[in-house]
């Protein structure tokens, strides 16, 4: 049955996504510049919040599944070459994660070990980077920081992993105690814009002097009748002191997506949205997400602490 549902995910994923299907392979500078944005979409999808639905792990399978076959169709430069295949190699540990996951949705039962297997790809993934690394291929710094296995502060799976209660198609699903932050299962709406959960933020040591990276994971529902823009401009990370700064990007797919996410009538997804806010925000704490669409609805939601 996982088999089979596997088929269907990738078929569902093979209907909107533009995956790098190139007729010849990239040159080297192209290959590190997607690599770089693969990776940070792989850790993103390997998050989870501490309460969330069914419906959300569906979603997070589905562009899971996209993410593996992205990397499938990629022809890199013949210097990559081995280095590719062995970045597939890693995201084997990403697939036996959403298989994991998958069986939740199917069975709607705990799933002993998930968090072992979250950990175990978060490692495979470590590994390659530092693989990466050896071969002379560059990476940005906030990649290094967050997946190197010496790095300090290396990310790691968090505690509400390890085994899922089941739910019902829209009820919460988590592990343990509810979380002790209520904008991590938050349902809150403006207009026809619906925000169904958000992950704990990831921050990351930018470049020296450019400040911290800030990446969010945020479920989005266009509960309205037409389809709904969410550029960058409208999604704003405020900081408890008042400072703001607006998303440098958002999007399911590749890095840099300016125009923003469009979500058709009905749809929900979840969509990664980076910050890359000044110095100096680290204490500046609660930080909250101000969401503003181009129909006028906005939501502000309290992030949790970050990891």
């Amino acid at each position: 049955m996982s088999r089979y549902l596997r088929g269907l995910l990738a078929l569902a994923c093979a209907l909107w996504v533009a995956g790098p299907i190139r007729a010849e392979p990239w040159d080297e500078e192209q290959y590190a510049a997607w690599l770089a944005d693969h990776l940070l979409h792989v850790v993103a999808w390997l998050q989870l919040p501490a309460q969330f639905t069914l419906t959300d792990l569906r979603d997070l399978t589905i562009e899971q599944q996209r993410l593996l076959d992205e990397a499938a169709v990629v022809e890199p430069p013949a210097r990559y070459a081995g280095l590719h295949a062995r970045y597939r190699e890693a995201l084997e540990a990403v697939a036996q994660f959403q298989a994991g996951l998958q069986a939740v949705v199917l069975t709607r039962a705990r799933v002993p070990g998930l968090g072992d297997l979250q950990t175990a790809a978060l490692a495979a993934l470590a590994r390659f980077v530092g693989e990466a690394r050896e071969a002379g291929l560059a990476l940005p710094a906030y990649l290094v920081a967050l997946l190197a296995p010496s790095a300090e502060g290396a990310l790691t799976s968090p505690e509400a992993a390890p085994a899922l209660s089941p739910g019902g198609s829209d009820g919460a699903v988590g592990a343990g105690e509810p979380p002790s932050t209520p904008s991590s299962a938050v349902a809150a709406r403006g207009g026809a814009l619906r925000v169904r959960g958000v992950g704990v933020p990831l921050v990351w040591p930018g470049s020296p002097g450019a400040g911290s990276i800030v990446m969010v994971l945020v479920r989005l529902e266009n509960v309205g009748p037409r389809p709904l823009l969410l550029a960058p401009a409208g999604i704003v990370l405020e900081a408890g002191d008042g400072r703001r700064v607006a998303a440098s990007w958002i999007g399911a797919a590749a890095a840099g997506r300016a125009a923003g996410l469009v979500l058709t009538p009905g749809q929900g997804r979840a969509a990664v949205v980076m910050f890359r806010p000044p110095s100096g925000w680290a204490g500046a704490r609660p930080w909250q997400l101000r969401l503003t669409a181009d129909d006028g609805g906005m939501v502000v939601v309290r992030l949790p602490g970050p990891r």
